[in-house]
């Protein structure tokens, strides 16, 4: 049986695979051409496979014209899908703050406070921990601070692997150039860092005068070498190793802190500040070992941020341990060191295994009022008509009462609130009990 093929005039064309050949047919709007080829055989081949078509391309298959979303409901549409989840995007924290502000208050207070290096913030899971601290992040760089934030995981970057949080605090570090009133990122605050004489006496970033990739990669530990070149280069010696070592608490906190002085005393900024999400996972199962070694870093980090001169000396005399191969490398780099720490812990965490972190301020963190709930609500709802006009109105009142009646944590009364708002969209006049969810 022939396959089926309008016929047209027969035209020169080739194909990379078969050669040379002459159109002789043409099927599904002229997007497939039969070709007779000079090895005698004829074949079905797609028009893009084709080359020296010499006809016209044929137009594309008629169908639904898109039309494109306006930016106002496109930007509607993120944050509501953003809702969907749980979350605020961090762009819009500060506006969807709703029924903190006495904890907001406590938080800016702290930011203002030199002298207090660590400041916990402390609640159950979905009560918003998270939120407060991409608040405290965004404030924090309108202030005037550098930021860098890193999300505590028991596999991919814990507590004992500190070079491994050091990487990611790095890679989210922004600070606000005074030089433009830019937004920036680490590389280019060491730049202006070095550029303006400081740190030339630091261990490590000193030796980034003329940095190329494989030197930024090192500092930056990117990569699992513990010095930017192989072992052959002449200049291999220069650079001191970043050590993927559970004891080396030594090196990453001398780093952090050089870090902390230079955005006071180089760029003018009001230090650095570092956000720790789940650092309760400082609790995971791991073993006696890697967990006593996640506290000691801990406890590194909080003597650092307290300016602990013990620090600046030896790291055999902080009683901490620190890695053998760099022991000419001290926990801190200058006093004031200008580093702050920000901790989101559960609530269950055993405070008693970290001295460090008892007389340090403790921000706690109880679920929302139904006052501040309802904002939340009608907050949601207002962005969801944005973003999908759905036909007639919600009757508001009747789906927060249903909502509320059962809520758990802020993060699932927010999932839950688009749910309701999808089902009351979706199934205009069937009962909202219908479309609860006993999750939500």
């Amino acid at each position: 049986m022939k396959d089926s093929g309008q016929s047209r005039p027969e035209e020169e064309t080739s194909h990379s695979r078969y050669g040379a050949g002459r159109v002789v047919a043409e099927r599904h709007g002229g997007f497939e051409k039969r070709v007779a080829f000079r090895d005698g055989l004829e074949r079905w081949v797609r028009l893009d496979d084709l080359e020296d078509v010499t006809r016209r391309r044929p137009k594309s298959f008629t169908g639904p014209k898109f039309q494109p979303i306006p930016d106002e409901k496109m930007r509607a549409r993120q944050l509501v899908e953003a809702f969907r989840l749980g979350i605020v995007p961090c762009s819009q924290v500060e506006d969807f703050t709703f029924g903190r502000g006495k904890e907001m208050e406590k938080l800016r207070n702290w930011l203002r406070a030199p002298s207090k290096g660590t400041l916990r913030v402390v609640g159950e899971y979905g009560t918003g921990k998270s939120h407060l601290l991409g608040y405290a992040r965004g404030r924090a760089l309108q202030d005037g601070f550098a930021v860098a934030s890193v999300e505590m995981d028991p596999n991919e970057n814990p507590f004992h692997k500190p070079k491994r949080v050091y990487s990611r605090l790095v890679r989210s570090f922004r600070y606000v150039s005074r030089a433009d009133q830019r937004e920036k990122g680490f590389r280019d605050f060491l730049k202006e860092a070095l550029d303006a004489g400081f740190l030339d006496d630091h261990h490590y970033f000193s030796r980034l005068a003329q940095p190329d990739e494989d030197l930024w990669n090192w500092i930056e530990a990117r990569e699992a070498a513990p010095r930017p070149v192989p072992a052959y280069d002449p200049n291999y010696r220069r650079y001191q190793s970043l050590f993927d070592f559970s004891t080396a608490a030594n090196v990453y906190c001398y780093l952090i802190s050089g870090l902390g002085s230079a955005a006071r005393e180089a760029l003018g900024l009001k230090g650095l500040l570092l956000l720790f999400d789940e650092a309760e996972s400082l609790a995971a199962r791991h073993t006696p070992y890697q967990s006593q070694r996640g506290r000691h870093f801990l406890t590194a980090l909080a003597r650092m941020a307290g300016n602990n001169r013990r620090l600046l000396r030896h790291p055999g005399i902080s009683g901490l341990p620190y890695a053998r191969h760099a022991n000419d490398i001290p926990f801190l780099y200058r006093i004031p060191c200008g580093v702050k720490l920000l901790l989101a812990f559960a609530s269950d965490y055993d405070w008693h295994r970290i001295s460090e972190l008892k007389g340090t301020p403790r921000l706690e963190l109880n679920s929302l009022s139904v006052r501040a709930l309802r904002e939340v609500f009608e907050q949601v709802c207002e962005r969801y008509r944005e973003a999908y006009h759905p036909a007639g109105d919600f009757d508001a009142g009747r789906l927060f009462a249903s909502l509320n009646s059962r809520r758990n944590h802020t993060r699932t009364f927010i999932k839950g609130s688009v749910e309701v708002l999808d089902w009351a969209r979706f199934n205009p006049g069937k009962p909202l009990k219908d479309g609860l969810n006993p999750r939500t």
